[in-house]
């Protein structure tokens, strides 16, 4: 019965990786069809506007109407790149990770207001999609942790990488909270099951340690095989 339940368990959780590497590629793919095709769209009507206003005088109203457009694009432009980033920010495959957990921090700073430090050793650290997809969505669930459920001011994190293992740590000062809550709703809330999952599909390690009121800290430590790393 127990290696039933354990080739179980196993098979779900192959089907849970296999589901968030089907969601990776889908975003992959809609990020770069956003791109090439609104985002192109919308550079060549900002071209369109610019050559416009320079060669037509306008006063009163049209040139206000005008303005607004111009505006309105620029607006429409910053959009498409969030949401282009949202989905899964090019420097994370372009630049590697170290470039996309610096700017995914960079995000959260602003639009959170919490003060945040990266360290990175070595600085360029080359790795599979698969260990850059895991590492990113774990930063960004603590982060999103951080800001919102945490009320965090000051998060921290480091990756710190070797030729045998990688090591992403994220700590905060936030309100904190009780790890062995195991429930579901515990869970969801602070996605600490997908965390734990994604971890576990790379043969890694990942201890929570929080309390009420401290703050949190996340450790992750994933074994690098060679074969895998690019």
């Amino acid at each position: 019965m127990n290696n039933l339940l354990k080739t179980t368990d196993d098979n779900l959780r192959q089907i849970i990786s296999r589901l968030n590497s089907l969601r990776e590629e889908e975003q992959i793919t809609l990020a770069r069809r956003i791109h090439d095709n609104l985002s192109q769209t919308l550079t060549a009507l900002q071209l369109e506007i610019s050559i416009i206003g320079s060669g037509t005088s306008m006063t009163g109203a049209a040139a206000e109407h005008f303005s607004h457009v111009k505006e309105l694009t620029v607006t429409l432009m910053d959009t498409t790149k969030e949401l282009i980033n949202g989905l899964r920010p090019p420097l994370l495959d372009d630049f590697g990770i170290v470039a996309g957990l610096e700017w995914l921090v960079s995000r959260y700073q602003t639009d959170s207001g919490f003060v945040c430090t990266v360290l990175a050793e070595p600085k360029e650290i080359s790795l599979s999609f698969d260990y850059r997809t895991a590492l990113y969505r774990i930063a960004e669930e603590a982060l999103e942790n951080a800001a919102r459920h945490a009320s965090a001011r000051t998060v921290a994190l480091s990756l710190i990488g070797s030729s045998k293992n990688i090591r992403l740590v994220i700590s905060d000062d936030g309100v904190g909270f009780n790890p062995r809550l195991k429930t579901e709703a515990a869970a969801g809330k602070f996605g600490l099951l997908q965390m734990h999952e994604r971890v576990y599909f790379l043969g890694g390690e990942i201890s929570i340690d929080s309390s009420p009121d401290i703050g949190t800290s996340i450790v992750v430590q994933i074994p690098l095989v060679s074969e895998e790393s690019e």
